[in-house]
């Protein structure tokens, strides 16, 4: 057996990058929370036919128990009054923010006094959220706020909400009438073998997309070849959505059907798959299945992936993401003052920047460590300083080194999120790290992990000697003592890439390298996105190996130094962006 412990790197910060091109600041992760659009399951046709449950042999080709449909609790529309460029009428659907455990049912929503919130996902905004609040309840929204979501198109795909700011002037709004009201399709469907308690999924139907949501995914794809662009759209956007979570159903008694008890047929049991109840059959009739209703048609739900789940049970990754963003705010490695772009022509060779950069997370032992090897041992005093790294860890068993199931990676959580401390070491010129995470009983330490001053994934037997209770750490700020520094050289340059290297420098030594590929097109500016910053890379004369380089936009201290992107730089980066729906914040084509 093995312990495997890994960081997480998080997405959710991109959506506070898009407010910041709406508001004159950049909202902290902590403005931002997770949201949902609750949905209800329309009333059940009970009359339709239901495939036999699937209890043996290979899997048949009609497992289908049943169509079911979905629509949004509550929905408005705004017929004037949206801000430029939304179209009008536009229909929002009702959303709720924070802890989606608070509602199951939709009671619990109606008791709620915390104002009413509506989005919806304009074509105008390419794929952005937007969320009108009216704080008061009284029929007009007063303030606006940007969301994210899951990629595939639709307004229940909503998961996190940012700060509300206030409108010019209130909006007014109507209720929305039933054709203004798509309703989503979905399957229950038999997903694995069982007979006493069959598994279901609620699996979505896979609509053809719009030609607006083809034009819009392909406008996130940029480029210069709109044709290949819309190609590319049109294949993504008709993708497979995965198939939905496969879920085992509860054998039930007729007192806990919710509804006048239909009388079952000889030998058949009833079972709850969510809050359908279904007759099930004898295998000596191959298990026929038959619909009998829905227990309780107030339950809430939303849309996870590739399916349908109760509201107050299910969580997306960004979600998870979020709250693991919340508890660990700062970046493991973040810029300092004083990052340095060299402007002008540089070619192979050439330093194009330099950025200072500290661990977000530091910290000092606080007793005398004995590190030992096969060959040596070595004793690190106590007030060492040493950096912290935000990891989840997991048990996984190996034969002969290879993982045994389950197979299904546990989602990250921000309750098994916590921090694996590390001390950079230099051992005959060889810098790695010693880390002391924790499995079992108490910590182990764990030597040899690279790079040395960003560790951000390990592993080891579950049987490594430990020690006794938690790592004799204190978290305090402070330094290595000595400047810390990333370094961007120019590594080659070609017609179609240009390959910059990345050095870890601890005083005046070299102590870790990593290469970036940055693309190229003819005619077009290439970029990396490193500490908040852009650094553009433009053509220099034909056929030189040169590169231009230039300070798009500057970086900032104590922003993320360990992520760095590479693509083409939008030709309208510079641009102002509009009041609603900009895109400055996304500087890569």
């Amino acid at each position: 057996m093995k312990f495997a412990y890994y960081s997480i790197g998080l997405s959710v910060a991109a959506l506070a990058a898009s407010q910041a091109s709406a508001q004159q600041h950049r909202p902290s992760v902590h403005d931002l929370q997770p949201a949902h659009i609750p949905l209800l399951m329309a009333p059940l046709d009970t009359t339709q036919p239901s495939a036999p449950i699937w209890f043996k042999g290979d899997a048949p080709e009609n497992r289908l128990l049943a169509k079911v449909a979905f629509r949004p609790l509550d929905a408005v529309a705004i017929d004037s009054g949206a801000p430029a460029p939304l179209k009008t009428p536009l229909v929002l659907w009702r959303a709720i923010s924070g802890d989606n455990a608070r509602f199951a049912t939709v009671p619990e929503i109606r008791q709620a006094k915390e104002g009413r919130t509506y989005c919806a996902r304009p074509d105008a905004l390419k794929g952005a959220f937007l969320c009108f609040v009216d704080a008061d309840e009284n029929g007009s929204f007063e303030k606006i706020a940007r969301g994210t979501g899951e990629r595939a198109p639709g307004v229940a795909r909503l998961t996190i909400v940012g700060p509300a700011e206030a409108l010019p002037k209130p909006v007014g709004y109507r209720p929305a009438r039933p054709d203004e009201i798509e309703a989503i399709p979905a399957s229950v469907v038999n997903c694995a073998k069982d007979h006493d308690r069959p598994r279901y999924a609620v699996q979505l139907a896979r609509p053809e997309p719009s030609e607006e949501q083809i034009a819009a995914i392909a406008d996130q794809l940029g480029g210069t070849n709109r044709e290949a662009a819309i190609a590319a759209a049109r294949r993504l956007a008709s993708r497979s959505m995965g198939i939905a979570a496969c879920q085992a159903s509860e054998p039930i008694g007729a007192s806990d059907y919710g509804f006048p008890a239909t009388p079952l047929r000889p030998d058949a049991f009833a079972v709850r798959m969510g809050e359908l109840v279904v007759e099930v059959g004898a295998k000596n009739e191959s298990a026929p299945s038959r619909l009998l209703g829905v227990r309780n048609a107030d339950r809430l739900y939303r849309v996870v992936g590739a399916g349908v789940a109760p509201l107050s049970e299910t969580l997306t990754d960004a979600e998870r993401e979020l709250a693991i963003r919340q508890k660990f705010d700062k970046p493991i490695l973040m810029t300092a003052a004083g990052a340095q772009v060299n402007a002008g022509v540089h070619g192979p060779g050439d330093v194009i920047a330099t950025l200072p950069v500290s661990h977000g997370y530091m910290g000092v032992l606080t007793a005398d460590t004995t590190i030992r090897t096969i060959l040596s041992t070595r004793s690190v005093p106590a007030g060492t300083v040493v950096y912290g790294v935000p990891m989840s860890s997991r048990l996984t068993v190996t034969r002969n080194g290879i993982p045994m199931g389950p197979w299904e990676t546990p989602k990250p959580t921000a309750e098994n999120f916590n921090l694996v401390w590390c001390l950079p070491v230099e051992d005959e010129g060889r810098w790695s790290a010693t880390c002391l995470p924790i499995g079992g009983a108490g910590y182990t330490i764990l030597k040899g992990q690279q790079p040395a001053f960003h560790v951000s994934s390990l592993s080891y037997a579950a049987d490594t000697s430990t020690n006794d209770g938690l790592p004799p750490v204190k978290e305090q700020a402070g330094n290595f003592g000595k400047p810390l520094v990333l370094r961007l050289r120019l590594k080659s340059v070609t017609p179609t890439q240009i390959a910059v290297a990345q050095e870890t420098v601890f005083g005046d030594a070299v102590v870790s390298t990593r290469d970036w590929i940055v693309p190229r097109l003819p005619g077009k500016g290439s970029g990396l996105v490193i500490g908040g910053g852009v650094i553009g890379l433009s053509p220099a004369p034909a056929g030189s190996d040169k590169i231009d380089v230039a300070a798009v936009k500057p970086i900032e201290a104590g922003e993320d130094a360990s992520r760095v992107d590479s693509g083409l730089l939008r030709e309208n980066l510079a641009a102002p962006a509009e009041e609603i729906g900009g895109e400055a914040a996304a500087p890569l084509g």
